[in-house]
């Protein structure tokens, strides 16, 4: 808290005052200013007769008609700008403290009464006080907190804090699809907070969506890394029809935005299982599970992947995203593949994409966009993911299975010791691969007598951390193995990369190929091919100069 002096007279006539460093003295002088008020009668003025500053002596010091003990110090602060505690007034070099809070304000509101217009937080005006008053739990936000300078409606026992009178009313955060506005209080119930997960004290003001019960304490929402700052009070909703990814063309055929043929459902009694057929959105197999295939070409989706919008929010930014397929075109796009902005992996499917300036070359996969807050993951069953308090100010944690430390790392409702980064989240808890003849499923640890060994690197496999297993033959595989380091990379596609137009291929070659850039023998699951030449990863062919 800011010391501020007193004001006194010194022995030669002139003032002492914490507001200057040498005395001032009566002058007659009308042609400057006062630094004060900015008024420039000549009745009490003073000058220091070094610096040449002026000001009224009663505008040293200036006890605020709202409460006595309120004590306004005129105060120099040389290259620095301050905000009024009370109006929206920024002030250069001169302001007052208060000497009970040493809070700023300006000087048109050191002289009048501290009240406000709180335009739509009440109807009355509010009287400020400033910060470390008195504390009571404020209206709209619930939260008892001393630091902040509470508004009273005396007559209504209205109390709000000053931050809080021009909370937003309608708004669109990055953890739920629907607008949510706020509301005076949410009534009796059990409401938790859809950001921190803790209790909504019901009886205090929040934001609630009219549409479902989703509840967020009123300052959880305004976080800068949950809301984008854009007041929707009076702008029309979108009409959710507008959003939908493609429209029916008749019983089990539609037309998706992303492509120009239309596309048929396969149901998935009717699907036979071909590794080499991945979806062209998230880039996995199709295995057993329902799709869309396109009547004219070799275009899949799965049925699931076909459903996602257009427009999408992401718990990563507060921005709304936009969904791209590889061949659309934008100034935020991409041509061929793109590096996942939270799994920090390579891909050629579709991706959600920040069309705003600030992020360019932001892009999410579906992979990761279909990890969502309260997403139960089956390594813990009975927790759901959520985005932990330490992600949203900004501290990062480290996967509890690769040990990866970031900003984009979940944390388990039930075991708050554990965390799980988006790479690890997404890992395909269903694989194929030419070792095996049938799925490979995922497992997350067991206890084992004896060694486990990878029936590809012939290595031996951990029991205790995940890896492939297959329930009929027994084989066990590291991920890695299975999975490849570029996994999703959609085999058959093909795209143009440092002057080479380049094919994905399965490396099913009886003699492994040789890497063109590192000359070394090919073992990866996929090769890059351009002619009749071979890479073994994209940061080879990179590595080439152009």
């Amino acid at each position: 808290m800011e010391e501020i002096g007193e004001t006194h007279e010194s022995d030669d006539g002139g003032v002492l005052s914490p507001f200057h460093k040498h005395p001032l003295y009566p002058t007659k002088d009308s042609s400057t200013p006062c630094v004060g008020c900015a008024g420039e009668e000549t009745a009490g003025k003073c000058s220091c007769h070094i610096c040449e500053i002026y000001v009224h002596k009663d505008c040293l010091e200036i006890i605020n008609p709202s409460n006595p003990t309120y004590h306004l110090s005129l105060t120099d602060r040389y290259g620095k700008l301050f905000r009024c505690s009370i109006c929206p007034s920024i002030s250069y070099r001169y302001i007052y403290l208060c000497s009970f809070s040493g809070l700023p304000v300006c000087e048109k509101c050191a002289r009048k009464p501290f009240t406000i217009d709180p335009g739509r937080a009440h109807e009355h005006p509010l009287l400020v006080f400033l910060k470390g008053s008195f504390s009571f739990p404020c209206d709209a936000c619930g939260v008892n907190d001393a630091k902040s300078c509470l508004c009273l409606c005396i007559p209504c026992r209205f109390t709000i804090h000053r931050e809080c009178v021009y909370l937003p009313r309608v708004i669109c955060i990055n953890r739920h699809d629907h607008r949510i506005s706020h509301v005076p209080r949410l009534g009796s119930g059990n409401w938790s907070c859809g950001i921190c997960r803790k209790e909504v004290n019901g009886m205090y003001g929040a934001f609630s969506c009219s549409t479902c019960t989703f509840a967020v304490h009123s300052r959880c929402a305004i976080r800068r890394n949950v809301w984008d700052g854009i007041e929707l009070e009076g702008v029309p909703e979108e009409d959710p029809a507008d959003n939908l990814p493609f429209k029916v063309v008749r019983e089990g055929v539609i037309k998706h935005f992303t492509h120009e043929h239309n596309l048929r459902l396969i149901n998935v009694g009717d699907i036979l299982h071909d590794k080499s057929k991945q979806c062209y959105g998230c880039v996995l197999p199709i295995f057993f599970n329902s799709c869309y295939i396109c009547t004219h070409c070799d275009f899949i989706l799965h049925e699931t992947c076909a459903y996602f919008s257009p427009k999408k929010r992401h718990p990563s930014v507060s921005r709304q995203l936009t969904l791209y397929a590889e061949c659309y075109c934008s100034p935020y796009v991409w041509s061929g593949p793109f590096r996942c902005f939270v799994c920090d992996q390579k891909c050629n499917g579709f991706a959600y994409v920040d069309d705003s300036a600030t992020l360019p070359g932001f892009k999410i996969d579906l992979r990761c966009v279909s990890i969502y807050d309260g997403y139960v993951h089956n390594s813990q069953p009975h927790s759901m993911l959520v985005i932990s308090d330490d992600w949203s100010d900004y501290h990062s944690n480290e996967c509890s299975r690769c040990g990866k430390s970031g900003n984009d790392v979940w944390c388990l409702t039930e075991r708050e010791d554990l965390f799980m980064c988006y790479k690890c989240a997404t890992i395909p808890e269903l694989a194929m691969h030419k070792y095996d003849v049938h799925p490979l499923s995922l497992r997350f640890s067991e206890n084992a007598i004896g060694d486990y060994w990878c029936d590809i690197c012939e290595k031996i496999v951990d029991p205790l951390e995940w890896f492939y297993t297959c329930d009929m033959c027994s084989t066990t595989l590291h991920i890695d193995c299975v999975l490849g380091a570029e996994p999703y990379m959609r085999v058959g596609s093909t795209f143009q990369l440092g002057g080479f137009v380049l094919e994905v291929l399965s490396n099913d070659y009886a003699s492994r190929p040789r890497c063109d850039t590192c000359s070394s023998r090919i073992e990866d699951v996929i090769v890059y091919k351009s002619e009749d030449v071979y890479f073994c990863s994209l940061t080879c062919i990179q590595k080439i100069p152009k």
